[in-house]
């Protein structure tokens, strides 16, 4: 194993259990065996490692979802899955997780072009999806980069299980409703079970 990944791994554990703020670069250098010195010969700084080990947590989940989203075979069922999938694997990643929720004015600077590259991912991946249902039939859609944006930008308010318990909600539930709505319109017949459901 390289050192930079030896690093990174360490650094993920760290930040993960005890957040950016407490882990320190003397904390990494001793969980990943190796000099602060060596940390710095790759490193400038915690925050820049804070940055790469979020970037690898964003990978990792947008591949989730790619694998996810390309094993169904419908646009209900790919959008289903890619907001389940989402929804339960970001709390896995607790970095990733955090930056996220947590407020952004300490280290959002670092992270700010990885959390736009993110989003764009996320939208191509939603974009993919909605093409893919017009070029099979199931979806009729003029403005799909409009309709990719407002998916992704919706996801946000289910980042949080709590706001879903409180309504005593499932994730489930929630992602059935917002799926339903999303393909069958929020007035549609088709939709009564839904609407006795919200």
């Amino acid at each position: 194993m390289e050192r930079q990944e030896t690093i990174l791994l360490a650094a993920q554990k760290l930040f993960s259990q005890f957040g950016l703020k407490k882990v320190t670069t003397d904390d990494i250098a001793k969980s990943a065996h190796v000099s602060k010195a060596t940390i710095y010969k790759h490193y400038k700084n915690k925050n820049e490692i804070y940055s790469e080990v979020v970037y690898l947590e964003a990978k990792e989940l947008l591949a989730g979802l790619r694998a996810a989203v390309s094993a169904q075979n419908s646009v209900a069922d790919k959008l289903r899955t890619h907001l389940l999938t989402r929804l339960h694997k970001i709390h896995s990643l607790v970095n990733l997780y955090n930056v996220t929720q947590e407020t952004w004015s300490d280290f959002w600077p670092n992270l700010a072009n990885i959390g736009q590259w993110f989003l764009d991912e996320e939208r191509k991946i939603i974009k993919d999806v909605l093409d893919w249902g017009i070029k099979v039939g199931e979806l009729e859609i003029s403005r799909v980069d409009l309709v990719s944006y407002v998916t992704v930008s919706t996801l946000k308010s289910i980042e949080l299980p709590w706001t879903l318990e409180e309504r005593g909600i499932t994730a489930e539930e929630y992602v059935d409703i917002m799926v339903s709505i999303m393909i069958n319109g929020i007035g549609n017949r088709k939709h009564g079970d839904i609407n006795a459901a919200v």
